[in-house]
Formats: C-alpha cells, sequence, structure tokens
C-alpha cells in the first residue's frame, strides 16, 4: 500500500471502498457504528499470520469528517509510507505515546496523518497509518 493509495481510498464513498476490498482480496471485518460518537464505517481484513492487514473507511468520525486507516506488520510498506510523506512535504508536527505505541502527526497543506508503531498481543511489530482531510 502507498501513500497515494491511501489517499486514493479516503476519496472513496463506502459502496465503492466496499468493491476496492473484496477486488484487493479484503475480506469484511466489521462495521463501526457509534451513533454516540459520530463514528461510522467499515472494516475490512486481509489475513497473513504477523502481517495481516486492516483498512477501515469512516465516513463520519468524530468531528474529522471521512477518515482512513490502515493497519499493517510490514516494515517495508512502513517505510515506504515515511518516505513518500516527505516527497508530499508533510511536516511532522508532534510526537507522542498513546496506550504503548509511538505515535507521529503529520501534516501536509491538504492532509493530516498519524503513524502508530507498536506490538500486536503476539509481539508482532504493527503499524497504524490514519489519514483525513485537514480541513474538511
Amino acid at each position: 500500500m502507498s501513500l497515494s493509495e491511501l489517499q486514493s481510498i479516503l476519496k472513496m464513498d463506502l459502496s465503492i471502498f466496499e468493491t476496492y476490498c473484496i477486488n484487493n482480496g479484503y475480506k469484511f471485518h466489521k462495521v463501526d457504528d457509534n451513533e454516540n460518537d459520530n463514528i461510522f464505517g467499515l472494516s475490512y481484513v486481509k489475513e497473513a499470520g504477523a502481517n495481516t492487514k486492516y483498512l477501515t473507511l469512516n465516513s463520519n468520525f468524530f468531528d474529522e469528517g471521512v477518515f482512513l486507516s490502515y493497519q499493517t506488520g510490514s516494515s517495508s510498506e512502513y517505510l515506504s509510507i515515511k518516505n513518500q510523506l516527505e516527497i508530499q512535504k508533510f511536516k511532522l508536527i508532534n510526537t507522542e505515546t498513546y496506550n504503548g505505541a509511538f505515535v507521529k502527526s503529520y501534516s501536509n497543506d491538504k492532509f493530516n496523518l498519524e503513524i502508530f508503531t507498536g506490538k500486536d498481543k503476539e509481539k508482532h511489530d504493527w503499524y497504524e497509518i490514519n489519514v483525513w482531510y485537514r480541513n474538511h
């Protein structure tokens, strides 16, 4: 998965997203539906042991509007996306820890992006990339 692909997926509605996921080998995982927090979206999974991937598109996510989350165990995908941040002129705006993960927040003129780096329950490395529009 590339940063450009993630940005393209962010533009999809949920019906097109569903078709994209199925065409790319993902299986339905769950519906994100929490009316109290204004969250609604679809989550898909591509199972591959330690390198299982999750792709979630929320049409509503708190006050952020459309929100995309991609989770992978692939360090090469993670490093590739990190390199693409520089090319697209993302600037690191914050670092922090959250539930044992290291979180880096980036922004450019169009998008906000967070990268979580941590360990899953089996102690495998995992990376979560969240992307949303800067001004929705």
